[in-house]
């Protein structure tokens, strides 16, 4: 079998790049809106302690994701931190920022050639 070049991060897949785009919009207006509306009626004692953006990489480029981190008192009157994650996605990429696809492929790319 011969070797196969591919960029990964050529932007020729449009078609990937906009559907990849489309998800990490969908999932910061999701955060967008639980920060500012849901949170607020659900959880009044949670206060925002910071916001951070998470890289995302993807077989359609670069992403950036929105996190919020909260803080609230315990039980106990200790401060508690926390990362409420509204989406499975967001907490899939805060262990890992690659997508598992472009890991699966970079593997099986390396393993058809060597």
């Amino acid at each position: 079998m011969g070797n196969i070049d591919i960029d990964i991060f050529d932007n020729t897949l449009e078609t990937t790049k906009e559907l990849y785009e489309n998800r990490a919009k969908e999932l910061n207006e999701k955060e967008f809106n639980f920060r500012t509306i849901k949170r607020q009626k659900l959880y009044p004692n949670w206060k925002i302690s910071r916001k951070e953006k998470r890289k995302w990489i993807t077989l359609g480029g670069f992403f950036y994701l929105n996190n919020t981190m909260y803080e609230m008192l315990g039980s106990n009157s200790k401060l508690k931190r926390f990362i409420y994650y509204h989406d499975e996605k967001l907490k899939e990429i805060s262990k890992c920022k690659y997508e598992l696809d472009n890991l699966n492929l970079s593997i099986h790319l390396y393993l058809d050639n060597s």
